[in-house]
């Protein structure tokens, strides 16, 4: 019995030894790491180096390539007839006049466009049918082409002007026109009047004069 018990006291001192042995329990640390999705920088459009996204602004001329220019910068001059209103160039058209009188009104235009633009004949052709003429005949057109008289400007240019009322026939109520045509460096300029015969003819001297008057010149420069 007695060995028994030593038995056990040896057993109970070797689990004690083993107890205070045992090391202390590690204390473990984590970090936890979020890990945020890289969000881009948006651009700042007004920063100094980077392009607007906007675009040009309402009525500038940034971006308007192609654009008819107005006629203060066109590069013809002319003088106004005395008692006709001149209206600023617009589109095509460098200027527009209008003219009333007991007859009725009257518009005059002037266009300039590159090249031979369509011909003598073709626009003549053109003029004619708008009078209401239905194809008219082509001996007789070119018969009034050939006819039409050549007159000078003041720069000495040739310039073809026509007659169309006598396409037409009425007591001066009806719609005619006249013409004038001229061709250099280049470009072909036309002046058109178009409104009642019967008030044509009383400014035909007036726009004979309106012809004669239109001077090519440097861009940049105005007219009178």
């Amino acid at each position: 019995m007695e060995k028994l018990n030593r038995i056990v006291i040896l057993i109970a001192t070797a689990c004690i030894f083993a107890g205070c042995n045992k090391s202390e329990p590690e204390i473990r640390r984590y970090t936890e790491v979020v890990l945020v999705p890289e969000q881009k920088a948006t651009p700042n459009p007004h920063a100094e180096g980077m392009p607007s996204m906007t675009g040009p602004k309402s009525g500038s001329m940034q971006g308007q390539e192609g654009m008819v220019p107005p006629a203060d910068s066109s590069p013809l001059r002319w003088e106004a007839p005395q008692g006709w209103e001149e209206k600023a160039g617009s589109g095509m058209r460098m200027a527009t006049f209008t003219v009333s009188g007991d007859a009725g009104s009257a518009e005059t235009t002037i266009v300039s466009l590159g090249g031979s633009a369509g011909g003598l004949q073709g626009n003549i052709g053109r003029w004619v049918g708008q009078l209401g003429v239905d194809s008219p005949d082509e001996a007789k057109l070119s018969a009034f082409v050939e006819a039409m008289p050549e007159i000078q400007t003041v720069e000495g240019k040739g310039l073809r002007y026509g007659n169309l009322g006598e396409w037409v026939s009425g007591d001066g109520s009806q719609a005619s026109m006249r013409a004038g045509i001229i061709s250099a460096h280049g470009r072909t300029v036309f002046i058109k009047m178009s409104g009642p015969e019967g008030l044509l003819a009383q400014e035909d001297a007036a726009f004979q004069g309106l012809c004669k008057s239109i001077r090519f010149h440097a861009e940049g420069e105005g007219h009178e």
